[in-house]
């Protein structure tokens, strides 16, 4: 099925949750939000969300530094 990342087309296996879209984008889910159709998800809900096909994940990524 295909779905959009950050805004880039992605095909992924269907009924695929968001931890296993975040393993297959090899991310660490301690340092990202996810929102999925303009809704954040909650990191303990992770592995029981189903994406379907044609939605939309927004990734955001906590970059440490000084």
């Amino acid at each position: 099925m295909k779905i959009k990342v950050n805004g880039n087309c992605l095909e992924v296996e269907d009924n695929i949750t968001l931890s296993k879209l975040i393993e297959n984008l090899k991310l660490n889910s301690k340092k990202i939000v996810i929102e999925l159709n303009r809704t954040i998800i909650d990191e303990k809900d992770y592995t029981l969300t189903e994406i379907k096909d044609g939605d939309t994940v927004e990734i955001v990524h906590f970059v440490g530094g000084g």
